[in-house]
């Protein structure tokens, strides 16, 4: 017996953003480690207390978006990827007449790769829609 991927797509989708995390996850160690060597020498220099403030400040924009990373590939690990969809869901890929993209719930920048959020004025038009459904002036082509 053959096993065969319904959703190729969204199987992309899940290594693109697990490779994402392992590099969102370093940043944010490197982030976390240099506010912590900051810290530590900002106590006996007055003058270390704005690289303190900014030291502190991109880690705690770096923890958010491996928080925002995490919460995306938990949505995708969790999802039946293996599932053939007839109507558009969370998550999934959907190709239209004008572009693609994937409908998610939890939606981040990746270079290359559009993620629309499920809640979104399109997202929400969109949900529960088959294929040769039109959407806004858009026809749905392909759902996978």
């Amino acid at each position: 017996m053959y096993h065969f991927n319904m959703r190729a797509k969204l199987n992309e989708l899940l290594k693109i953003v697990e490779e994402e995390y392992k590099k969102v996850e370093k940043s944010y160690q490197m982030a976390k480690e240099s506010a912590q060597e900051i810290a530590k020498t900002a106590l006996t220099s007055h003058s270390q207390a704005g690289d303190r403030f900014h030291s502190q400040g991109a880690m705690d924009i770096a923890e958010e978006r491996l928080k925002n990373v995490e919460k995306l590939l938990f949505e995708l690990k969790s999802s039946e990827i293996n599932k053939i969809v007839s109507f558009t869901e969370v998550p999934c890929y959907i190709k239209t007449d004008k572009t693609d993209f994937f409908l998610v719930k939890n939606t981040i920048l990746i270079s290359g790769v559009r993620l629309v959020s499920a809640n979104s004025v399109i997202g929400k038009d969109i949900i529960n829609k088959q294929v040769g459904n039109i959407v806004n002036g858009i026809e749905i082509l392909e759902i996978e």
